[in-house]
């Protein structure tokens, strides 16, 4: 056993990790890509970092500190780029293949599985493992890469220019494939937020990914909206004989990554060139990116799912609730929802609160057996039990971080002036920290399926 792997093993156990976590493959390439590091230009990451949970569900929840912005995973960094570079141009040119079942009973649907905060720590830690250092903010437009540029005369390499930039605007970092689609940021602040968000509603399921009852061999499920892919990527590990693909406007997603996991750059509302028998349809969050969801849906049942296929959408409603009365009616995150409605429908026509139409949308497009769900998601530490009182101080954090990607562009755009945004985020922070408002948001399920 050489000097590396000693050390290896010494760290982990000195930060009390479980021996199974320890040998994760993902957690053993980034601590291996971490030693060849040491000696390039500078550090990608050093170790052991990668292997301490960012977000325990017995820790302290983490605090976020005000920090420039940085750029994912440039050529500088030395870290290879061929997994991404690859699933783009399959993105680009549409080609998604099958692949042979093996046999293997993923238990991802029940809550024994995927419970707890492993496979998200190990997540959070390879895409800010990928991050390169702090870059100038910029009070002008400016546009950078997260990859090399292509060698070859290819069509990819003529057509990934603006796949792959992105564009500096407000102090934060945005998408430059069709520019200003998506309002929000996907600078490391958004990465963060959409992690922690990721480890709640995982505590909030007890470990659940999915409610629909799909078949125990899935051999295709593709993920609308995949963000930074933390979903797709625990779908792949829990289903290794299928094919997990995760579609979003960016080019953000880890390098590291299942070999059966693969993240496409597009639009999810342009033309359809996705195959057209996938198992499972997956869609969290898209209130804010989907115009139009009864032409989406459409899309989903005509031209994505095969007969018997699963979709299933997982999205808040932006309207706190409370059980015991304790809402006073200037309640700060109340009036912040009410505002954020409407500047998404007015500035970018998206429906925010479209997730209460999501069962009788579906049930139109033709979709049978719908269900629905809806779960009280705490806003803050408020309540008795540990386990809600840690959810609740997750969704408190999001909602801070939320609330700051809105005020960079979203709020500006709409005209707001500093100072009235700066007024709004102060009064919104003493309402999340006041205890005696026992509020909450409601967390919808909606699933149906294709019929046969």
């Amino acid at each position: 056993m050489n000097a590396e792997v000693c050390f290896y093993l010494f760290a982990s156990l000195l930060h009390g990790l479980p021996v199974h976590s320890i040998f994760q493959p993902r957690a053993l390439s980034l601590f291996f890509l971490s030693l060849a590091s040491v000696s390039s230009r500078r550090t990608v990451w050093a170790v052991p970092t990668p292997l301490i949970p960012l977000f325990h569900p017995h820790a302290p929840l983490p605090t976020p500190t005000p920090r420039r912005p940085s750029s994912f995973g440039t050529a500088s960094e030395s870290i290879p780029t061929s997994i991404t570079l690859r699933s783009l141009e399959q993105g680009i040119l549409s080609h998604i293949h099958s692949k042979t079942p093996q046999n293997h009973s993923p238990v991802i649907g029940d809550e024994s599985s995927v419970h707890g905060t492993a496979a998200t720590a190990d997540f959070s830690a390879l895409v800010l493992a990928e991050m390169a250092d702090d870059v100038p903010l910029a009070a002008h437009r400016e546009v950078t890469s997260d990859y090399e540029p292509s060698q070859d005369g290819s069509v990819f390499g003529s057509l990934s220019s603006s796949v792959k930039d992105h564009v500096w605007e407000y102090g934060r970092r945005y998408h430059m494939f069709k520019y200003g689609r998506y309002p929000l940021p996907n600078d490391e602040d958004e990465f963060k937020r959409e992690s922690l968000r990721h480890t709640m509603l995982k505590e909030l399921l007890h470990g659940k990914l999915y409610f629909s009852p799909i078949e125990s061999h899935p051999q295709k499920i593709i993920d609308l909206g995949t963000g930074f892919g933390e979903w797709a990527i625990e779908a792949g590990e829990a289903f290794p004989s299928a094919t997990i693909v995760g579609v979003d406007l960016s080019p953000i997603q880890p390098v590291w990554i299942p070999p059966n996991v693969e993240f496409i750059v597009d639009d999810i509302e342009d033309d359809w060139v996705y195959a057209t028998d996938f198992d499972f349809v997956h869609l969290r969050f898209t209130g804010i990116t989907v115009k139009d969801n009864v032409s989406l849906q459409h899309n989903i049942f005509h031209r994505n799912l095969k007969p018997g296929g699963w979709v299933e959408y997982q999205d808040l409603y932006p309207e706190p609730g409370s059980e015991d009365g304790t809402i006073p009616a200037d309640y700060a995150v109340r009036k912040f929802y009410a505002l954020c409605v409407r500047v998404f429908k007015e500035v970018y026509d998206f429906e925010l609160d479209f997730v209460r139409k999501l069962p009788e949308s579906l049930q139109g497009q033709g979709f049978v057996n719908v269900q629905h769900k809806v779960f009280h998601v705490p806003i803050g530490d408020w309540p008795r039990d540990q386990r809600m009182r840690t959810i609740g101080g997750y969704l408190r954090e999001v909602l801070m971080n939320f609330a700051s990607a809105m005020a960079a562009r979203p709020f500006v755009e709409f005209g707001m002036e500093k100072s009235e945004i700066d007024d709004l985020l102060s009064s919104l922070r003493d309402s999340l920290s006041d205890r005696s408002i026992h509020a909450y948001l409601p967390m919808h399920y909606v699933w149906g399926q294709k019929p046969t």
